[in-house]
């Protein structure tokens, strides 16, 4: 059974434009490059199919499936010309991965989708805390956030069971869903409460402030370090929903978030200022004239094209074979593939690489 999960990280509407970003697990073929995803309209008897920008496609560590993220802005003025007002259209994801078809893919929603759109009514079980590895995240636009669908000709709701988006003309859901709670009483006296709480706690958000700072440097990553990030990213949900605010949207998350930028993008220039300068070293040596180097960054072992390129070849006992092969994203980043990079490079007669190979762009 072809096993597909899928998360939505970001979903809002700003104005006319549909902001979308999702990731999909599913089982990993090596023999798919390139998979497609798509974005269907439905409304009426007439249906609209567009491409979904694949931004990552990558193969967990040593694992048996893979991560594919898409995004994309769509003007939803023009997805329908006769979509009239107090009306609705469905929304779906297809996903074509080597012979597979799947379409109408159960989702999950991420908790940054619920603080963007307070109207929406999702539940629990299908609202995911923990932060996504390789997702694409929009810049946040004044227009979104708890006011944001009362500025905006759209609105959405979600069916995650059946792997639908619907989106509606002129209708204002928050409405049909107001409770007790939402009332200017309640409100008012939430409202208090909070900032009294705020000041309280002033001390403690700004420690909450430099996690979620902190938080940019480990999201993501496959090593022990995206424990913390799932620690920090659930206390951070928890305090921007007390806030009603995204903490990292704060000045002291903003300020925090690009210092750390700042800091890391000085330090990977130091690094690669080293490297090239020991590759600069490296080509002073001779090339080796027999050495044939293989390098894939999305294989650990032969296969494919290399397989068949490689035994042609391989019987050649005046051959110096070398081989540099991983398929973790990570890979290209680790120290001792750099330096053998950088060794192999130097000296091959003949380089192969099967693919885009991040290290050749340095």
């Amino acid at each position: 059974m072809f096993d597909v999960k899928m998360t939505v990280s970001k979903l809002n509407i700003n104005k006319h434009s549909l902001k979308i970003s999702v990731s999909i697990n599913c089982p990993f073929d090596i023999n798919v490059s390139s998979p497609k995803v798509k974005i269907v309209f439905q409304y009426g008897e007439e249906t609209r199919r567009l491409p979904l920008l694949l931004q990552n496609y990558f193969r967990h560590k040593q694992g048996e499936t893979c991560v594919i993220v898409c995004s994309y802005v769509y003007n939803l003025d023009y997805i329908f010309t006769d979509f009239r007002d107090f009306s609705s259209m469905s929304a779906r994801i297809e996903l074509y991965y080597g012979e597979q078809e799947i379409s109408f893919i159960p989702f999950s929603v991420s908790s940054n989708v619920i603080h963007d759109n307070r109207y929406l009514n999702v539940e629990e079980e299908f609202i995911e805390y923990e932060s996504v590895e390789g997702v694409t995240v929009f810049e946040n636009d004044e227009n979104t956030g708890k006011n944001a669908h009362q500025e905006n000709l759209y609105s959405f709701e979600l069916e995650p069971e059946n792997g639908r988006i619907i989106i509606l003309k002129g209708k204002t859901p928050e409405k049909s869903k107001r409770s007790v709670l939402t009332s200017p009483y309640f409100i008012f006296l939430f409202k208090g409460i909070r900032a009294v709480m705020s000041l309280v706690f002033s001390p403690a958000l700004l420690i909450i402030g430099f996690f979620a700072g902190i938080n940019s440097i480990f999201a993501g990553k496959n090593t022990k370090k995206s424990k913390i990030s799932l620690i920090v990213n659930k206390i951070v949900s928890i305090f921007s929903v007390f806030l009603g605010e995204n903490i990292k949207d704060t000045k002291v998350g903003t300020a925090v978030i690009n210092l750390v930028k700042q800091i890391k993008s000085s330090r990977k220039k130091r690094i690669l200022k080293n490297y090239r300068r020991k590759y600069e070293q490296l080509c002073k040596k001779e090339i080796v004239p027999n050495r044939v180097t293989f390098m894939s960054g999305r294989r650990d072992e032969i296969g494919g094209n290399y397989e068949f390129v490689y035994n042609l070849i391989k019987d050649r006992e005046d051959i110096d074979f070398q081989f540099l092969m991983f398929s973790d994203p990570a890979g290209h980043n680790k120290a001792k593939n750099i330096n053998r990079f950088l060794e192999l490079y130097a000296t091959s007669k003949v380089v192969i690489v099967d693919d885009y190979f991040r290290l050749l762009n340095m």
